[in-house]
């Protein structure tokens, strides 16, 4: 049975095809704003790991929550997955855990808030997912994320890239020690009843909602290469996660490596 944590009232964002592919961040800063701070309280979620449920963002009258998580590594120095706003409360819990010394985003669409990490954290080394670099040139990189392990977390943190789509791939990253997946936009399991209206129609019809909820359907529809992506998550379910962390959705407990198969089992 799957065991959850269940989030707030939450809202959601509609991703059309253009907004996955050609939205730039300077148009996106021009229509994005937090509307609201849920609270800056780092959350334990198993060895070494935390996340923290940070400020919902309002894109074209969608509002959209955000969510983080923070892995502290062996050598006892800090891993930031989807970085969301900081201030100084978070900014402090942070700092009492350890040294921040990575960042990643999981897609090229988690971006809004490096720029107050890269200027809290000036030492550390900034992981751009596909595509990333090419949106926020204003931004500094140590790399751009592939298939290659990465050296500075290897045996602590796995990753997959996943591809098969012309509008965007994601990294999807797994932490050993607590067996858990972490993902951003590839599976989305909103709160039902947050919508009225028109935007509760948008969101059951873009597959969004409720347990069933998955990846949105025009992000789907782009992924020409299914074999391709069948492989990647092959390789997603060989870690047999047993946790899951959503970027926008509750996080689980348990069974994730059967939530993960099921949400994404359109790729078959």
């Amino acid at each position: 049975m799957r065991s959850t944590i269940d989030l707030p009232t939450r809202r959601a964002l509609h991703m059309s095809s253009v907004e996955l592919g050609e939205c730039s961040a300077d148009a996106a800063a021009t229509v994005i704003e937090a509307v609201s701070y849920t609270h800056a309280m780092l959350q334990a979620f198993g060895e070494g790991i935390w996340f923290v449920d940070g400020p919902t963002v309002s894109f074209y009258g969608f509002p959209y929550p955000t969510r983080m998580a923070v892995v502290r590594l062996p050598d006892r120095t800090l891993w930031v997955w989807s970085p969301t706003e900081i201030n100084d409360e978070l900014g402090a819990e942070i700092n009492r855990l350890g040294q921040v010394r990575e960042l990643v985003a999981p897609n090229k669409l988690h971006h809004l808030f490096l720029d107050q990490w890269i200027a809290r954290y000036p030492d550390a080394r900034v992981y751009a997912p596909p595509g990333l670099a090419k949106r926020r040139p204003d931004l500094r990189f140590a790399a751009e994320l592939d298939d290659t392990p990465r050296a500075e977390w290897q045996g602590a943190i796995e990753h997959v890239v996943v591809r098969g789509s012309f509008a965007m791939d994601e990294a999807v990253f797994f932490h050993v020690a607590s067996g858990t997946a972490l993902v951003g936009d590839l599976i989305q399991k909103h709160d039902r009843d947050a919508f009225t209206r028109w935007r509760g129609l948008v969101m059951q019809l873009d597959g969004m909602v409720g347990p069933d909820g998955s990846t949105p359907r025009e992000w789907r529809a782009t992924f020409l290469r299914r074999k391709q992506a069948r492989a990647c998550l092959d390789r997603i379910l060989d870690w047999n996660p047993t946790r899951l962390i959503l970027a926008h959705g509750p996080v689980f407990t348990h069974d994730a490596r059967e939530v993960i198969a099921s949400s994404l089992a359109w790729m078959r």
